[in-house]
């Protein structure tokens, strides 16, 4: 009997204790093509980077479908011409905000700032004109010196700091030189061994308390993290004498 009580006051107090927050993701239908292409590995990292939403692949039924038939006008395919749309599958709110990025400026010059092998792949639409240059979004200045302050002990970010870093960490000119830089630095806080010891505030889940982390932890907001890439996209390429082999 005694165990029944403790039993039913354990069940009545969970009962009371506000359930965990539902993490915010939609799902999203689109040609495989551009995924194939690479396309989302860059762009979707950078919208929950801004709003927190996680944006999962999935086939149909979605709450948001791209394709090359009716919708919205989105991007073109440089290449071969086609024409994608978006259409709006679920009137949730996330689902709204995802879309509502999309045809947004900075959304358009994410979809712009997409390339292969150094060459752009997709021609924004749904903005007026379309975005020339298109770049990571931030602010270079406050990226250099923030790259300095948190990266800088690890890796060489440039003159002022080329004696500092790890021997066997790949300074920032190295990194500018791989052909998928771009979506490098637009995700690093998911690359190992940055998950690790670096946190972007409202993005990614606290350190686990039973496993903190080795080294001083590295905190930054989405601004900064955005900042940082558009320092690098200011780094000349160099000559490093061969190809750059990666694991």
């Amino acid at each position: 009997m005694a165990m029944r009580r403790v039993l039913a006051i354990v069940a009545l107090l969970a009962a009371s204790l506000p359930a965990k927050a539902q993490e915010k993701s939609i799902t999203l239908s689109a040609d495989p093509a551009l995924e194939a292409a690479g396309l989302w590995d860059y762009a979707l990292p950078r919208f929950k980077l801004k709003t927190g939403i996680r944006v999962q692949l999935a086939d149909n039924p979605a709450d948001v479908r791209i394709s090359s038939g009716a919708g919205a006008p989105l991007f073109e395919d440089i290449a071969s011409g086609t024409l994608y749309s978006v259409t709006l599958e679920q009137d949730g709110p996330y689902a709204i905000r995802f879309m509502d990025w999309l045809t947004s400026d900075i959304g358009q010059r994410t979809i712009a700032a997409f390339q292969v092998d150094d060459q752009p792949m997709f021609r924004p639409v749904a903005v007026g004109e379309v975005v020339e240059e298109a770049k990571l979004l931030g602010n270079a200045t406050s990226g250099e010196a923030l790259s300095l302050r948190k990266c800088g002990r690890c890796h060489v970010v440039g003159e002022s700091n080329k004696y500092a870093g790890i021997g066997s960490t790949p300074s920032f000119a190295a990194l500018r030189n791989l052909p998928d830089w771009r979506r490098r630095f637009s995700v690093f806080w998911t690359l190992a061994p940055h998950p690790s010891f670096t946190q972007i505030e409202g993005v990614t889940e606290p350190f686990d308390p039973a496993h903190p982390p080795a080294i001083f932890p590295i905190f930054l907001t989405p601004d900064e993290a955005a900042d940082i890439g558009s320092y690098v996209e200011t780094l000349e390429t160099k000559d490093l004498g061969g190809p750059i082999r990666t694991n």
